[in-house]
């Protein structure tokens, strides 16, 4: 394609192809719903009791624009990748506004501090996320709660996700109930001077694909 031969005349190499896939849960598929439920409850219930002190409930609401305030939060996410797009309030606000795709946005607080956010559209019946960033396990589950509730509201059927296919958070969304369904494309990625990265340890959403 055009825009390889210009990474290579540039003097770009690939030096790793990612493989994607779609992961996948249907709430109406009663044995990974059940397990989804099962996670949630099993594992973080006590934690928001001892740690949380149990009043002191995270905030999920609906908030479509980004701001500078919540960088240093997102950045404790992408710190963790070899390979990641530092998503700076700039940049999510540029994605979501050049986009075709009539995105939305939940974000997670506690105490007004932000701790997550998941980007998605609605397509063919479901919740497609496109992007997401959270600060621990807790924070992830809760989000994921949020959307499976206002998705029944909606009379939807799944919530979908694209990662690559060994992805350091692979087995948290398949212990939630996400179920790997389908092989998508793999993608190339072309460094400049940094090869120091694990592909189980890369971050890239179809939010950063090139428009």
């Amino acid at each position: 394609s055009a825009s390889k031969s210009a990474r290579e005349k540039l003097g770009f190499e690939v030096w790793e192809n990612i493989e994607r896939g779609w992961f996948f849960l249907d709430f109406n598929e009663g044995a990974f719903f059940k397990r989804f439920i099962k996670y949630c409850f099993s594992k973080y219930s006590l934690i928001k009791l001892f740690i949380f002190g149990g009043e002191k409930e995270l905030i999920i609401k609906e908030e479509n624009i980004f701001h500078d305030y919540e960088d240093a939060s997102w950045e404790i996410f992408t710190n963790q990748f070899d390979f990641c797009v530092l998503k700076t309030h700039d940049y999510l606000n540029w994605r979501i506004k050049v986009t075709k795709e009539n995105l939305k946005v939940i974000k997670a607080f506690k105490d007004e501090q932000p701790l997550g956010y998941i980007i998605y559209n609605i397509k063919n019946n479901r919740f497609d996320i496109v992007d997401f960033t959270f600060v621990d396990n807790v924070v992830c589950k809760e989000m994921l709660s949020f959307l499976v509730k206002l998705g029944r509201k909606q009379n939807l059927n799944a919530i979908t996700i694209r990662l690559n296919a060994s992805h350091r958070y692979k087995s948290l969304f398949q212990q939630l109930g996400f179920l790997r369904f389908i092989k998508t494309q793999s993608y190339k990625i072309y460094p400049s001077t940094y090869k120091d990265f694990r592909s189980w340890n890369t971050h890239l959403t179809p939010l950063d694909r090139n428009e």
